[in-house]
């Protein structure tokens, strides 16, 4: 059973002194911390402006725009590629020397990938499909 209120405790009442501004929703302060909080931006592949390969060592400024793909795509795949295995797929070291890739010179396009016997493991990454002249 509930014992009757006495006279001497006044009521709890919350009133904007007590309760820090921004703690209210609406508060002008609350509002202006949302609005300048900073947004995650959206990261899409497709959406990427820099493009390592191009211009690099890995593939020289008279390269065609389909190696500039593909060495685009395979620096994509070897951060997906997992295992014991070592891949030599950089910006840095020329595409016809990297390890397992075979490029037509007439064509300038990678046409073969041999990836056996390098220790790698791991699901086939989506990127490689991009390699449309294997």
């Amino acid at each position: 059973m509930l014992a009757p209120k006495s006279a001497e405790t006044p009521p709890l009442t919350l009133t904007r002194r007590s309760v820090p501004p921004h703690a209210y929703p609406n508060h002008r302060r609350a509002r202006r911390a949302r609005r300048h909080r900073p947004r995650a931006r959206h990261r899409h592949p497709r959406n990427r402006q820099h493009v390592p390969c191009s211009g690099s060592v890995a593939t020289p400024n008279s390269s065609s725009a389909g190696l500039v793909a593909d060495c685009n795509a395979l620096i994509a795949s070897k951060s997906a590629l997992g295992g014991s295995g070592k891949l030599n797929w950089a910006v840095g070291t020329p595409i016809t020397q990297w390890d397992g890739v075979v490029v037509h010179r007439g064509e300038q396009r990678v046409t073969r990938l041999d990836l056996q016997r390098r220790g790698l493991s791991g699901r086939i990454p989506a990127e490689l499909g991009r390699l449309s002249a294997l």
